[in-house]
């Protein structure tokens, strides 16, 4: 499709660590008119470093990038240092939780990935001329989520927890073990390991099974399962 040249494109950033996801949201939006891709990141810091260089209209970034800062911590980093930046955030999680977190860091929008390349489109449509783009299911957990005010455990749960760390919580409520999550995460042992001890500290937490009871807690408090 040819590019309209009586106004400026929607300039575009994508910051994705799966390098054929990416490539594959970049060539969709590039048929796409009036949007131009000006920017691809592979993690975090290489993701920062573009945007603080050429600050696009809309940022699209990936919730889960490469440990340890991921999308959560990445947007956390942004919202203090660019202020303004417009972001939308792509997930493979379908989860208020995590709409919630972003949106309360600034995002504009929060969509799952397999929403396909059109509500992507539209997603960064939307966000470029001023509004939000939660799609109607998301704004019907989030208002959900606040139908009754968190505990303050509940608070330092979401504030404190990457969004890893949040993740294999949730696993540790379902009763997963830790090498049963490393094989679903395709992480080593060892780093789900070091994750839980990284959890019980933030908690405040010695013995596993506190962390595992806190964890079936917080599961049947939210009403959310891990994906």
């Amino acid at each position: 499709m040819n590019k309209d040249t009586t106004y400026t494109p929607i300039r575009i950033v994508i910051i994705d660590d799966h390098p054929v996801v990416r490539r594959g949201i970049a060539s969709f939006i590039e048929d796409e008119e009036g949007i131009t891709i000006i920017g691809e990141a592979a993690d975090a810091e290489e993701g920062k470093q573009l945007l603080q260089d050429v600050f696009p209209d809309v940022a699209v970034i990936d919730i889960c990038l490469g440990d340890p800062i991921n999308g959560i911590e990445l947007l956390r980093s942004l919202n203090l240092r660019l202020s303004g930046l417009k972001v939308l955030v792509l997930s493979m999680y379908d989860d208020a939780v995590y709409a919630e977190r972003v949106r309360t860091l600034g995002a504009r929008g929060y969509l799952q990935k397999n929403r396909g390349p059109h509500m992507i489109v539209e997603g960064i449509k939307k966000i470029f001329g001023g509004r939000s783009f939660f799609p109607e299911d998301y704004k019907h957990l989030i208002e959900n989520s606040h139908s009754s005010e968190p505990t303050e455990q509940e608070k330092q749960i979401i504030q404190s927890l990457t969004t890893r760390e949040l993740l294999i919580f949730q696993l540790f409520g379902e009763g997963y073990e830790s090498t049963d999550i490393a094989k679903r995460l395709e992480l080593s042992k060892h780093t789900v390991d070091s994750h839980r001890k990284n959890i019980k500290s933030k908690l405040g937490i010695t013995r596993n099974n506190e962390l595992v009871r806190l964890a079936v807690q917080w599961n049947i408090s939210t009403m959310k399962k891990p994906v």
